[in-house]
């Protein structure tokens, strides 16, 4: 898997993290269909309800798992998580990897500082 950034550290985590696991692999790509599919609000903030559509569009329904934490046996999942105390940030892991959009990291980490709120699950 590829890292994706998104372009600030404010928004677009939630399309740089669909970008990721999709066939876009692009964020810019992933942004135009997120948007003409209303799976991304205005501000480009991704809701979980909206990550959850995106995905059924490029995966079976039955492969996809909402969980109220982080699930242990999935190869890869989206993690939506709360950042730096009052904000919330999407992070793909895959193969036990953390993929993390904000613009500082440029390469996968091992390690997760933030506290999963909930977590969609993607078993292919």
């Amino acid at each position: 898997m590829k890292l994706i950034n998104q372009p600030t550290n404010e928004t677009g985590c939630g399309i740089a993290s669909f970008a990721m696991i999709s066939r876009f692999r692009k964020y810019d790509s992933a942004k135009v269909k997120m948007k003409i599919n209303s799976w991304a609000l205005e501000n480009d903030y991704v809701q979980v309800k909206q990550m959850k559509s995106a995905i059924k569009t490029i995966k079976s329904e039955k492969n996809i798992k909402l969980h109220y934490g982080e699930p242990k046996n999935t190869a890869t999942c989206l993690l939506f998580v709360k950042y730096k105390e009052i904000y919330r940030h999407w992070v793909v892991r895959h193969d036990n990897l953390y993929y993390d959009p904000l613009p500082i990291y440029k390469k996968p980490r091992k390690k997760l500082n933030y506290i999963v709120t909930r977590a969609i699950s993607i078993n292919d």
